[in-house]
């Protein structure tokens, strides 16, 4: 009899097995017992449930029903299953509740959070993945959360077409979806709220796929025009607009652009509001002068004519949408030339970041990098300029082998200025230490910026750290 056992099933105190054909027998033990009696023959899946494990064919994802009203007063059950949903996301170690399909059997088997683990053991998987008829690249998406509204329709559709476009919009357009069926796809786990994230992640994945397919218009502005089109969204579908709500769109534009490779910002049909601050040699370009500061533009607009090289000013942080923008530049000039990055930036933490980060989004776009050169570091000022130019950065209490932030009260700024100051410079200028009322020592860590350096000092040491590559 158990060699036709599909899997058990419990209510209560009642227990039943159903084999292959539906058939429901009762059953005298309880789960725990069936179990442990033949281990590896069945496998506990739910509080409720186990199966046998050579009839495993397929996991699925599991969705939630929608509920009619706005705030249910508890979970929705079916044959005592609560009804919730858990997305996965590539390359992190978040709960996998899933549904089971076994051999022979309509009905799907839940597998909860818990029992996740002892599966994947079992599959020899670290993760359960989600069995389909989707395309491969289909697959992917689901992974990461998005799903591909109407692909099967889309790769058929005629752009020219208007009345065939205008159908397919309103039957698969994510901002037309009504209240109820938003919140069948991209509700909150375990509550009947919007999850905002995933909402968005979709909307801006499907606007992209439609203006590359030709049904959806370029945008005529900058990033945030994107985010006019789905801030109504989240305005009526989650009652308030909230001030945190842009700073979710900009993760999901970046994790959409960085991390998953799906799309670029070129494709909306952004403008590179940053064109000005930039330009690509005809000569050398592969030779960058780079500064940080709108007010060292000039400086660096002298290198690269000295060369006949590129430059770029990234005013801060240098942006994916400026990178994406110059290293499309850099790509059609170079031809798989090395690049040779000279880099004037501010002595802080920020200034010693913004040259790795450039290079690093210019590798990451394609292009080879050489050797990045920092033209700025102490020795580029006499004593009395850090004395009258240094700016404090932190300011903190060390007593008995602790930190005790005094301004900012921001510890994990507190903790990346110290890094910075003991790994990359060490220069006691730019450290202050005396003793703190309250017991201890009170210790400021400063930092300069380089257009407070000695005049002409970057420019000469330019010149000498491309006498190399000129010759």
């Amino acid at each position: 009899m158990l060699r036709n056992v599909a899997y058990f099933n419990a209510k209560g105190a009642e227990v039943s097995a159903y084999d292959q054909e539906g058939r429901k027998h009762a059953i005298a033990e309880n789960l725990d017992f069936l179990v442990s009696t033949w281990p590896g023959l069945f496998i506990r899946t739910h509080e409720d449930y186990a199966v046998a494990f050579d009839q495993v064919i397929g996991v699925s994802q599991r969705y939630p029903t929608i509920f009619e009203t706005e705030e249910p007063a508890e979970v929705p059950t079916v044959d005592g299953v609560r009804l919730l949903i858990m997305k996965m996301r590539e390359g992190q170690n978040e709960p996998e509740e899933c549904e089971l399909h076994l051999r022979g059997v309509e009905r799907t088997i839940p597998v909860t959070v818990t029992n996740s683990v002892a599966l994947k053991q079992r599959l020899g998987v670290a993760s359960l993945q989600h069995l389909d008829d989707e395309l491969p690249s289909q697959k992917r998406l689901r992974k990461i959360g998005i799903i591909d509204f109407g692909w099967r329709d889309l790769d058929q559709l005629d752009p020219a077409d208007e009345a065939a476009v205008t159908a397919f919009r309103e039957k698969w357009d994510i901002r037309l979806f009504d209240r109820k069926r938003m919140l069948s796809y991209f509700r909150q786990i375990g509550n009947n709220r919007l999850d905002k994230r995933r909402m968005l992640l979709n909307v801006v994945f499907q606007i992209h796929r439609w203006m590359l397919r030709g049904i959806e218009k370029l945008t005529t502005g900058n990033i945030r025009t994107v985010w006019y089109e789905t801030k109504g969204l989240l305005t009526y579908h989650s009652f308030e607009l909230k001030a945190g709500d842009v700073d979710i769109y900009y993760s999901v534009m970046q994790e959409l652009v960085e991390d998953h490779r799906l799309v670029r910002y070129q494709d909306f049909g952004f403008h590179d509001v940053n064109a000005m601050y930039r330009e690509v040699g005809t000569e050398r370009p592969h030779i960058i002068a780079v500064t940080e500061k709108a007010g060292q533009f000039a400086l660096v607009e002298e290198m690269a004519k000295e060369v006949g090289g590129s430059l770029i000013c990234t005013r801060g942080e240098p942006g994916s949408i400026m990178l994406e923008f110059f290293a499309d530049s850099l790509l059609e000039v170079v031809k798989g030339k090395p690049l040779e990055i000279f880099c004037v930036t501010d002595m802080n933490p920020a200034g010693f970041s913004i040259p790795k980060t450039l290079a690093h989004g210019l590798r990451w776009r394609g292009l080879n990098i050489k050797r990045v050169v920092t033209l700025v570091d102490m020795a580029a000022y006499t004593d009395r300029q850090i004395m009258m130019h240094r700016t404090a950065m932190v300011r903190y209490r060390e007593h008995e082998g602790k930190i005790i932030p005094v301004q900012p009260k921001n510890m994990s700024r507190i903790t990346n200025v110290r890094k910075w100051w003991e790994k990359e410079l060490r220069d006691p200028r730019l450290r202050d230490e005396k003793p703190a009322y309250e017991g201890g020592k009170l210790i400021t860590i400063y930092g300069i910026d380089s257009d407070v350096a000695i005049e002409g000092v970057f420019l000469e040491r330019f010149r000498v750290a491309v006498k190399d590559a000129l010759e």
